[in-house]
């Protein structure tokens, strides 16, 4: 295997995504093969007992919770409510919901087509009811992987990770053609608002149309210049529109000299709005090689850029900040992973190296677990894509520390001159 290499993909090679993905799904515990299971039963359970019949308690225990079930069958009561998300499901534990839409669910049991004859009904002159909207989409804990929407081959293996409910989002100013709304975040400027009201009010907008809205917004970026904006964005967020609550939330600023309590009110602002704070915490492969004469003080270095210092504020102070506000922000790391960060060779081996210091080192390898998203990336791009494995060699280490949650290194040391 030459992922450590600048290997362009063999597509009919057998280590692509796809397949190591299958091979995954095969030897933990067959995520594919419940879901594939749950729909089978859905189905064989609608055939079998019939659109009014209740079924047996046997059925909802290999299924899931049992429906609360509607028993007016009157026209235009095709609610979902037994079955489609709701209040209290959003606990942002990291339990990704963006697979449990009940897409081969709906109604089971409450089939009214046909049921044109509900005795009692026919007499019934009112007007029917007017069907109440969808519920909201669920808040999840995501990671933000930003592209260019044209160059697909950039981020496929991304978009695979993403189409098994991994974690991975798709992040970009404009909808990918093919992309469901539910699996793509938008990105917005703050430059292009005049106040952080504004803004405010614009990511209202964007949030608001039903079954055409992505599923999170995030503005670039928190820094100096644009903390004021931010600052006003995140308390009219939390004041006038509350309901988005968990689906919108801003970049944090790269730099090694970066220290986060200099961004503030604005970091306290945004958590007390329960805002997302995708953390931006890129370093280039050179100034890892150049920070230390051996691969361990290397990886110190790495994980003090990450964690931060006693002197300097970084995600180990961004946690704490959280924890004493008691906001449940969401916290996503991002990796940079254009050439300006991967220079000189073996880009997949570096890469690979950010994964492993930060779970063994960082001390918060939790943030970089599937249940909190996994790692996101910074910028799935073709003119800055030297080689086309890339996202690939990402996703097979995103795999390995985030997915199956292993700590030993998956391609070893960095070769550093």
């Amino acid at each position: 295997m030459t992922t450590g290499t600048n290997a362009n993909k063999d597509p009919s090679g057998p280590w692509t995504v796809a397949r190591k993905l299958q091979a995954w799904f095969r030897t933990s515990g067959g995520l594919l093969a419940r879901l594939l299971l749950r729909s089978v039963l859905v189905t064989a359970a609608s055939l079998l007992l019939g659109a009014c019949a209740d079924p047996p308690a046997a059925y909802w225990e290999a299924v899931g919770d049992e429906p609360v079930w509607d028993d007016d069958d009157s026209a235009g009561d095709d609610d979902d409510s037994a079955v489609g998300p709701g209040p209290g499901d959003d606990d942002d534990t990291g339990d990704d919901n963006s697979g449990d839409d009940d897409s081969g669910d709906d109604d089971i049991g409450d089939d009214d087509t046909g049921d044109d004859n509900d005795t009692g009904d026919d007499d019934d002159d009112t007007e029917p009811t007017t069907p109440p909207p969808p519920p909201p989409l669920v808040p999840v804990a995501n990671s933000h992987h930003i592209v260019h929407i044209a160059d697909t081959w950039a981020w496929d293996s991304i978009l695979v990770l993403s189409d098994a409910d991994l974690g991975p989002m798709i992040t970009s100013q404009n909808k990918p053609a093919d992309l469901a709304y539910e699996r793509w975040t938008q990105n917005i400027h703050h430059s292009w608002y005049a106040t952080g009201e504004d803004m405010a009010d614009a990511i209202n907008g964007i949030l608001s149309p039903v079954g055409a809205a992505p599923m999170k917004v995030l503005v670039d970026e928190l820094k100096t210049e644009s903390m004021d904006k931010l600052e006003a964005c995140a308390n009219r967020m939390r004041t006038v529109y509350p309901q988005w609550t968990g689906r919108w939330g801003t970049y944090v600023v790269n730099g090694s000299g970066v220290a986060y309590p200099n961004l503030n009110p604005a970091i306290d602002a945004l958590l007390d709005a329960d805002a997302i704070l995708a953390v931006e915490l890129y370093t280039a492969r050179s100034t890892y090689c150049a920070s230390g004469n051996t691969a361990y003080e290397r990886d110190v270095w790495l994980s003090e850029f990450f964690a931060g210092t006693s002197t300097q504020g970084r995600f180990g102070w961004l946690v704490a900040r959280r924890t004493s506000r008691g906001s449940p922000s969401h916290l996503n790391v991002l990796f940079g992973v254009t050439d300006t960060y991967m220079n000189e060779t073996g880009p997949a081996v570096f890469l690979d190296r950010m994964f492993y210091v930060w779970v063994t080192r960082s001390g918060y390898r939790s943030f970089l677990l599937a249940a909190n998203g996994g790692a996101g990336a910074w910028k799935w791009d073709q003119p800055y894509m030297s080689n086309t494995s890339r996202d690939q060699a990402f996703a097979e280490s995103f795999l390995h520390y985030c997915v199956d949650g292993y700590t030993s290194s998956r391609l070893g040391q960095v070769s550093c001159p």
